[in-house]
């Protein structure tokens, strides 16, 4: 070791080893008594979206794609109402279901003449190895809600037969049912089967 690196170790060795001020104690001491903010959650990342009258979000993680609105064939010999047929998304067929249907969201014929603007798309959702395709009547994109913007679902909703809801959120002047996807994947799976 060279003199300039053993000089440099030694006063390293003085100044870690040279003793603590009281008030650097003291200070240290308070901040660490100080009881612990709550952690911070992550923050919930959603694709909301319109069925009939119906605000809905759903977490970004059980979205696929969104794409324009294709022909949806109907499969013969099917009585089971929430299966709306097969629908073309990048050249393979996909089961396309009215998610209206199962979330018992009531139709709204009069209200959906009185809305000029109507942005249809078509919605499919990935979970696991399933893939589902719905149609909606508008997208409004994607947005973050910490943990805490989630509210309670109102007691005559919750207590609907078909309650998929984990939640209630809002933004901009739009209250959404906050949509519970693995109760929503698995009521698909026992439906369409």
């Amino acid at each position: 070791m060279s003199k300039k690196e053993e000089t440099d170790v030694e006063f390293a060795c003085k100044l870690l080893d040279r003793e603590v001020q009281e008030d650097y104690k003291t200070e240290w001491t308070e901040l660490l008594m100080r009881k612990k903010e709550e952690l911070r959650t992550a923050p919930i990342s959603v694709v909301m979206f319109r069925l009939q009258q119906q605000w809905l979000a759903l977490s970004t993680t059980a979205f696929k794609e969104v794409c324009e609105v294709r022909p949806i064939h109907t499969l013969p010999h099917r009585s089971n109402n929430l299966l709306l047929g097969v629908v073309n998304i990048r050249g393979q067929l996909r089961t396309c279901v009215a998610l209206g249907k199962m979330l018992e969201i009531e139709d709204a014929v009069a209200a959906k003449e009185a809305n000029e603007t109507c942005y249809q798309r078509l919605i499919v959702l990935e979970n696991e190895s399933d893939r589902w395709v719905f149609p909606a009547d508008e997208v409004h994109g994607i947005s973050h809600f910490e943990q805490s913007d989630v509210h309670n679902v109102p007691v005559t909703v919750s207590k609907s037969t078909a309650n998929f809801l984990k939640g209630m959120l809002e933004r901009d002047g739009k209250h959404m049912g906050f949509i519970d996807e693995e109760l929503m994947f698995s009521g698909l799976r026992r439906v369409i089967k």
